[in-house]
């Protein structure tokens, strides 16, 4: 897993790579939960969204098609998210 700790790399994420090597990803830390939406509107590859809580329970998770312009957002507050 990549690791997005900053928000130079959260802002980045995934959106410039063009083939996800598999058993890769990357994770998204933040030091308290959130409820920030993400997009796909600069990802040219599909990913899987998905939303954990501090103790890394999946919340939800979202599908997403390359490019997607709708954002998705779990139904509450988050500490990591993991695309894939």
């Amino acid at each position: 897993m990549w690791v997005a700790d900053t928000p130079a790399k959260k802002m980045l994420g995934l959106s410039r790579v063009s083939k996800l090597p598999k058993g890769c990803g990357m994770i998204f830390v933040n030091n308290k939960d959130v409820d920030t939406p993400y997009t796909m509107k600069n990802t040219i590859i599909p990913l899987t969204i998905m939303f954990l809580d501090k103790d890394f329970n999946v919340l939800q998770y979202f599908n997403c098609r390359p490019l997607q312009k709708k954002s998705v957002q779990p139904d509450q507050k988050y500490r990591y998210v993991i695309e894939i």
